[in-house]
C-alpha cells in the first residue's frame, strides 16, 4: 500500500452485496489528518457511505496495530454498522491481529482467525514530555484507556475483567486455539476466506520496523511474524510489446488483449500462450484427420462441415464407413428384381452422397 494507506475499500467480484476492508499496516495516528494521510474518521465515513444494497462487510486484518484510539473509534463504527444498518460484520484475521487490530476485530459479529494467524493484547502506552503533572496526567489518560480497550475486549472475550486485565498487563499472545479458548475469535479457518483476488490477498503487510521492534514477540512466534513483516514481492505486468510477440509467436494473437488488460505477469503470459498453443495444435490435428478420413471416402466436401461443427473424430469415422459402404458400386446389387419375382432387372437409382449426410446431420441436431 501507498504510505499513509493503512486502509482500502472495496465490493466483492462475485457478489455485489458484499464490501471489504483491507486493513494491512499501521493504524492511524492523531497526527495523520495534519499529514494528510487516511485517518480513523475517513474510514469511519467510507463505511456510512456505503451503498444500502451492502448486506456484508468482510474485514480483512494483518496489522501490527498503531493507535488504540483510532481502534477502538473504528471498532464502535463496525459495531454500529451492525445494529443501526443491520448488515453483519465478519472480521478475517489473516496474519496477524496486534495491538489496536485486535481491537479493531470486536467490532465484528464473528472473528475469524486462520490457523497460522496470532492475535496480540497489551498495555496502551504513549510518548510524554513536560513536568510531573504533564505525566501524571498522561497516566491517568492511560488507565482511561486501558479501561476502553478492556471494554472493547469483553464484547466478545469470556474471560472475566481481572483475568482480561491480567492478560493485557502481561502483555499476550494468541495463537487460534488460544483465542478462541479466551472469546478473542469465534472460529479457524485452515486457510484464508478471502475471495478471489490474487494481488490484494496473497500478499503480507510490510510492517515497520519500529512497529515490530514494539510487539516484544516471544521466540515461539518470532519465525511466523518474521514470515507476515516480510514486504510483498512487486508484481509486475509483462510488458505489451512482449505479450503481442509471445502471442504471435505461439498463433493466438487474439489472446493478447485481455493478457494486457488483466496487466498480467511474464510467468502467466507464458502459461496462458503455452495452453492457447497446445489447444490451437490439438486443433489442428484433429482438422487433418478429418480432412485425410473424407478424402479417403472420397468425400471431401463434408471435410469443413464437419470441422467448422465441432463433430467428433468417432462419429466422423463412422458417418464416412458408411457412406462409403452406400456409394460402394461393388459392395450394393445396384438392380432389383420385379415385385412378382419374373421379368427384367431394372436398374435401382444410386443413394445421394449429400442427402445422406444432410440427413445424419439434422439427426445429430435433432439429438442436440
Amino acid at each position: 500500500m501507498a504510505k499513509g494507506s493503512w486502509f482500502s475499500f472495496r465490493n466483492s467480484a462475485a457478489d455485489p452485496s458484499v464490501a471489504e476492508v483491507l486493513l494491512y499496516g499501521t493504524i492511524g495516528s492523531w497526527d495523520e489528518e495534519f499529514l494528510g494521510l487516511q485517518t480513523a474518521r475517513s474510514l469511519v465515513e467510507s463505511l456510512e457511505g456505503l451503498a444500502d444494497s451492502v448486506r456484508t462487510i468482510n474485514v480483512r486484518v494483518n496489522s501490527p496495530g498503531g493507535c488504540c484510539f483510532a481502534g477502538v473509534a473504528v471498532a464502535n463504527a463496525l459495531r454500529q454498522q451492525r445494529t443501526d444498518k443491520g448488515r453483519q460484520v465478519v472480521a478475517h484475521v489473516d496474519g496477524l491481529a496486534a495491538s489496536a487490530a485486535s481491537i479493531i476485530v470486536m467490532g465484528a459479529e464473528r472473528i475469524v482467525i486462520a490457523d497460522n494467524a496470532l492475535l496480540f493484547i497489551h498495555e496502551p502506552w504513549a510518548f510524554g514530555v513536560g513536568d510531573a503533572v504533564a505525566h501524571e496526567k498522561l497516566a491517568a489518560d492511560l488507565r482511561v484507556a486501558r479501561g476502553s480497550i478492556v471494554a472493547t475486549y469483553r464484547w466478545h472475550s469470556t474471560l472475566s475483567e481481572d483475568e482480561l486485565g491480567a492478560a493485557i498487563a502481561a502483555g499476550t499472545w494468541y495463537d487460534a486455539d488460544a483465542a478462541i479458548a479466551a472469546g478473542l475469535a469465534t472460529e479457524k479457518t485452515a486457510v484464508p476466506t478471502q475471495e478471489d483476488d490474487e494481488q490484494a490477498y496473497r500478499q503480507a503487510a510490510a510492517f515497520s520496523t519500529a512497529a515490530m521492534a514494539r510487539l516484544s514477540v516471544p521466540e515461539r512466534f518470532r519465525p511466523r511474524v518474521a514470515a507476515l513483516a516480510t514486504p510483498p514481492a512487486s508484481r509486475r505486468p509483462a510488458a505489451a510489446v512482449d505479450v503481442i510477440k509471445a502471442c504471435a509467436a505461439a498463433g493466438c494473437l487474439s489472446l493478447a488483449e485481455s493478457l494486457v488488460e488483466a496487466s498480467a505477469t511474464t510467468a502467466e503470459v507464458k502459461a496462458r500462450v503455452t495452453e492457447a498453443k497446445a489447444a490451437n495444435e490439438a486443433e489442428a490435428k484433429r482438422a487433418e484427420y478429418i480432412t485425410a478420413v473424407c478424402a479417403q471416402a472420397d468425400a471431401h466436401r463434408f471435410a469443413a462441415g464437419y470441422i467448422k461443427d465441432n463433430v467428433s473424430l468417432a462419429t466422423v469415422k463412422a458417418h464416412m464407413v458408411e457412406l462409403s459402404a452406400m456409394v460402394d458400386r461393388f459392395e450394393i446389387d445396384s438392380t432389383l428384381m420385379p415385385d412378382d419375382g419374373g421379368g427384367t432387372r431394372t436398374a435401382n437409382r444410386m443413394p445421394n452422397p449429400t442427402a445422406v449426410y444432410a440427413a445424419r446431420a439434422a439427426q445429430r441436431r435433432a439429438a442436440q
